[in-house]
């Protein structure tokens, strides 16, 4: 019988066996930097999906600054004397808005939105572990 138990991270692995035959208990004390090595062993295969995966993370993470530059553009081109139109479209039915005062808080909602999705979006780019 094998137990192993980690209190702590940077305590030493420690396994434990028992002799059936005279109850003798048996300790076997690993150093960190050996379990750390044996946990970390990661084949090709898995890192090349795990590359494939942040490629993926990645092009979100440049599709979103995208967008957010190019609502900070439209944001910014808007002088308030031109009319404006938002349109929904689902299937066979749509939704038309043209007061300005609502396009411009759904604007501020959809920036607010943006600007979260990105902080998401970077964290999960820098933490990523291939």
């Amino acid at each position: 019988m094998i137990v192993t138990k980690e209190k702590n991270a940077s305590a030493p692995k420690m396994e434990a066996s028992t002799n059936g035959k005279n109850g003798l208990v048996t300790v076997i004390t690993k150093p960190l930097n050996e379990v750390i090595a044996e946990e970390k062993k990661v084949s090709a295969i898995d890192r090349i999906k795990k590359a494939e995966q942040f490629e993926i993370l990645a092009k979100r993470h440049e599709v979103l600054t995208d967008k957010k530059s190019q609502l900070a553009k439209f944001i910014i081109a808007d002088d308030g004397t031109q009319g404006c139109t938002i349109v929904f479209k689902s299937g066979m039915k749509s939704f038309e808005i043209a007061n300005n005062g609502v396009i411009k808080e759904l604007l501020t909602y959809a920036k607010v939105k943006l600007d979260s999705l990105i902080d998401v979006s970077e964290a999960e780019v820098l933490s990523f572990v291939i």
